[in-house]
């Protein structure tokens, strides 16, 4: 058939770049409204000019009414001797003490 020419719309998120959902039809779009619609209801969220993903949409809501911690873990790891707790929500980690740069407990 040859060369065809195609224009898309890809959506990132303004706070992690992700792009669209791993799922093969909310990758790319065929205009922004269809775009909106779509990623909407995997849990984007578009608000003015401002776009984030799934992702970091409910980390955005866990800093604001706090996290969802689960239990800590005892961690002994070659390079760390510590605890480490996971938000259920957002899946952000928190050690105690904090894992520094370098990947060395403080």
């Amino acid at each position: 058939m040859g060369w065809v020419e195609l224009s898309v719309v890809e959506v990132r998120c303004d706070v992690c770049d992700k792009v669209g959902v791993d799922d093969e039809d909310a990758r790319w779009f065929t205009d922004q409204t269809a775009a909106r619609k779509i990623l909407t209801g995997y849990g984007w969220l578009f608000t003015g000019g401002t776009v984030r993903c799934e992702d970091c949409v409910q980390a955005s809501a866990c800093e604001l009414v706090g996290h969802d911690w689960e239990g800590w873990v005892d961690q002994a790891w070659p390079w760390y001797i510590g605890r480490t707790r996971k938000c259920s929500a957002c899946g952000r980690v928190e050690a105690n003490p904090p894992i520094l740069a370098g990947g060395v407990g403080g």
